[in-house]
């Protein structure tokens, strides 16, 4: 009969079975588990981390842009080289399966005239 896969109390999945390729991942959410929508990301860099700082720009005109800062994600660049390889991974699926991506935009959008304010110009 086959050992169980489950660890002792008090011991880690990956310590007892570093030979084996996969593993089951048993997952819980913390209490302070939240869902984050960002349209602006910052990264920073040392030597020891990366710093990834998920913002939301909730207003922009010529004169300025208004973000709210949201949450800043700690990684060691181990994990940060593993998070840019999912992320290439996932892009290329989502490509495959929507098509490409929209191009950036380049600035906040330029203030359109109406009609009226056009003839009164000529």
């Amino acid at each position: 009969m086959p050992k169980s896969k489950i660890p002792p109390k008090g011991v880690a999945e990956h310590e007892l079975f570093t030979d084996t390729p996969t593993l089951p991942v048993r997952r819980s959410r913390s209490e302070t588990y939240k869902t984050v929508y960002s349209n602006n990301v910052q990264v920073g860099v040392s030597y020891y981390d990366l710093r990834i700082h998920f913002n939301d720009v909730v207003a922009a005109s010529k004169e300025s842009i208004a973000v709210e800062e949201l949450i800043t994600v700690v990684l060691a660049p181990e994990q940060a080289r593993d998070l840019l390889s999912a992320l290439q991974r996932t892009m290329l699926q989502y490509t495959d399966k929507f098509g490409p991506l929209r191009p950036a935009p380049s600035g906040p959008a330029k203030e359109t005239t109406s009609d009226s304010d056009k003839s009164s110009a000529t």
